[in-house]
């Protein structure tokens, strides 16, 4: 999906709320079909997702309503904030995993 059309729709817009609700539909949307396209190619159909971003509660809760409809589990921190800390912590757990770790 193009977004450069929102990008100028937004930059004339006046109305502060109804941009910022186009913007998060448009984008939720956008990254959706991104991933869910990317999920058909590979047979792919659990998505972590653990970036900065996802302190945005309306990315997040719309993203994980497309993804179910789609049949994706989304995986997104718990027990740690979405941002650095949740990927550095995912990044280990997939090291350890790779390499065969087991915990004692």
């Amino acid at each position: 999906m193009n977004l450069l059309p929102l990008l100028a729709r937004l930059a004339g817009s006046s109305e502060t709320e109804q941009a910022a609700a186009l913007f998060h539909s448009t984008l939720i949307d956008a990254l959706a079909d991104w991933v869910k396209q990317a999920s058909e190619r590979t047979g792919i159909k659990t998505i972590a997702c653990g970036g900065g971003c996802f302190f945005n509660k309306l990315l997040t809760s719309g993203l994980r309503k497309q993804f179910e409809v789609a049949g994706l589990k989304m995986l997104a921190p718990e027990l740690e904030q979405p941002g650095d800390t949740a990927i550095a912590l995912g990044q280990a757990w997939v090291a350890a995993t790779m390499a065969g770790f087991r915990r004692v």
